[in-house]
């Protein structure tokens, strides 16, 4: 069951960012978020610059899809 669930996210929400490699890869290589390492629980640690992003006029939702996409790497 878990496993169907996991299919059904990954399907519904975070399949549609994988066509947007250039456009999240651009705001990546500006500095709005990065990974860097992991903590003792092998969680990747995640920074995000929000005054960059403010500056940038990026909405939330492009934000979050943003993260989902760095995180979907690390």
């Amino acid at each position: 069951e878990a496993i169907l669930a996991f299919e059904k996210h990954m399907l519904d929400y975070q399949a549609h960012l994988f066509g947007k490699l250039p456009l999240y890869e651009h705001m990546l290589q500006e500095g709005l978020a990065y990974g860097f390492q992991r903590d003792k629980q092998m969680r990747p640690v995640i920074y995000y610059n929000i005054r960059k992003v403010l500056d940038s006029g990026l909405d939330l939702e492009a934000f979050l899809d943003m993260l989902d996409y760095l995180l979907l790497y690390t």
